[in-house]
């Protein structure tokens, strides 16, 4: 499988697409979306990035993926041209560690006529952020005005190491703590605890994991300001996410 991958990346097929994961405020008005990755083998099954990605930045091969999942993110939500609508993109330490990586999202973002604080980059806990390269590049994103999100917060140990040394603009709450949150009285404390903590430190917050109405009405009073989960949508077709906009809001 990673051979075929590979060669699709080499070979520029079309085989690669990004389907889009709606925001919501509190109130259920669509504030943005996540670009998520699949790819699709020659027998025609869809494939998800955990299938593939860690071989591909193994191999060296993501970089060029990474760039194209950047620029094709950016043109479509460009195209929507919507006020303050603003667009996930995941994004690896090893794009962090190019040294022109910064550069290139910022000169995507001008071709595009796209406002920088539109881009919200989510980076991962899994990841390493020791490197002078790629603290250099979120420091020079955070000055063009990007916003870096820390997905998968709490998670993993180096959660409160990260948020002290880096600029950090909105923490995710990963989804282990929200889908049992109406059971569970260790899930509703750590919840809280992580929303007081992000708006005390200036920073917003999303929970990932919303999937029912019991569990939305439940977390409402811990202040979110965005809700991300399959109450309000799954991973949808670019023409599918333009035809929810026209609805303007997730009930």
């Amino acid at each position: 499988m990673i051979s075929e991958i590979i060669d699709s990346i080499q070979q520029q097929q079309d085989k690669f697409r990004l389907v889009y994961q709606p925001i919501v405020k509190r109130d259920g008005t669509i504030a943005g979306a996540e670009a998520l990755l699949r790819w699709e083998d020659d027998d025609g099954i869809t494939h998800y990035p955990d299938e593939f990605i860690a071989n591909l930045e193994h191999f060296g091969c993501y970089i060029r993926l990474g760039d194209w999942i950047i620029h094709k993110a950016i043109t479509d939500i460009a195209s929507i041209g919507r006020d303050g609508f603003f667009i996930n993109v995941n994004v690896t330490w090893r794009q962090l560690a190019e040294p022109h990586f910064a550069q290139q999202v910022i000169q995507e973002l001008n071709e595009a006529g796209f406002p920088a604080s539109q881009l919200h980059l989510e980076i991962t806990e899994r990841e390493r952020y020791d490197s002078r390269s790629m603290a250099v590049s979120l420091a020079v994103l955070t000055e063009a005005g990007v916003q870096i999100v820390l997905d998968d917060f709490c998670t993993q140990e180096s959660s409160l190491a990260i948020i002290k040394r880096y600029h950090i603009d909105q923490l995710k709450v990963d989804k282990e703590f929200v889908f049992d949150v109406l059971e569970s009285k260790r899930s509703q404390a750590i919840i809280q605890c992580l929303a007081e903590l992000a708006h005390k430190l200036g920073m917003k917050i999303c929970l990932e994991g919303v999937e029912t109405e019991e569990t939305r009405k439940f977390v409402e009073q811990y202040s979110a300001d965005y809700y991300q989960g399959f109450l309000y949508s799954g991973p949808i077709e670019f023409s599918m996410l333009l035809g929810l906009l026209q609805t303007q809001r997730l009930n």
